[in-house]
C-alpha cells in the first residue's frame, strides 16, 4: 500500500460518511454548530479510513467486505430513517445530559453528538452485518460444497 492508496481510501470513505450523513445532517442543521457537526463527520472518516488501511495491512479481506456492506446498508437506511432518528435523539440526549441542555449549539456539543450518534449507528449496523454474515454461514452448510456462498 501506498500513500495514493491511503488517498483513495479516504476518498472513498469521505463520500460514504458523507453520503450517510445526509439524513442526520438535515435534522441537525439548524440550532447545531456547523463545524462540529463537520469536525465529528471527519473523525468517522478518519477512523474508517485508517480501519480500512490496517485491514489492508493485516490482510483481512472479510473486514473490508464487512465495512463495504455496512456501509451500503447504512445508505438505504437514508430511505427509512428510524433507526438514523432515534439514534440521534439518544445521542442528543446523552450529550445534553453531560454538557447541558444548549449544548448541541456549541462545537463540543455538536462534536460530541456527532461521534455519539455515528457511534450508534456505526453498532447497530455492525449487528447488522454479524447477523446477516452468521445467517450466510448457516445456510451455506446446508448446501452442497459447489453451491456455498
Amino acid at each position: 500500500m501506498n500513500s495514493h492508496s491511503l488517498l483513495l481510501i479516504m476518498l472513498k470513505w469521505t463520500l460514504l460518511v458523507g453520503l450517510n450523513a445526509i439524513f442526520s445532517l438535515a435534522m441537525a442543521w439548524q440550532g447545531s454548530n456547523h463545524l462540529g457537526l463537520a469536525a465529528g463527520i471527519a473523525t468517522w472518516i478518519a477512523l474508517y479510513t485508517a480501519l480500512e488501511w490496517y485491514s489492508y495491512e493485516k490482510n483481512w479481506r472479510r473486514l473490508r467486505f464487512s465495512l463495504w456492506i455496512a456501509a451500503l446498508l447504512k445508505a438505504l437506511m437514508q430511505f427509512y430513517p428510524v433507526v438514523e432518528l432515534y439514534s440521534g435523539i439518544i445521542a442528543v440526549s446523552l450529550c445534553e445530559h453531560l454538557f447541558g441542555n444548549q449544548s448541541v449549539g456549541y462545537f463540543y456539543g455538536s462534536y460530541f453528538t456527532t461521534v455519539v450518534d455515528g457511534l450508534l449507528l456505526s453498532l447497530v449496523m455492525s449487528l447488522w452485518v454479524g447477523i446477516s454474515f452468521a445467517l450466510l454461514r448457516l445456510l451455506s452448510r446446508h448446501r452442497p460444497a459447489s453451491e456455498q456462498i
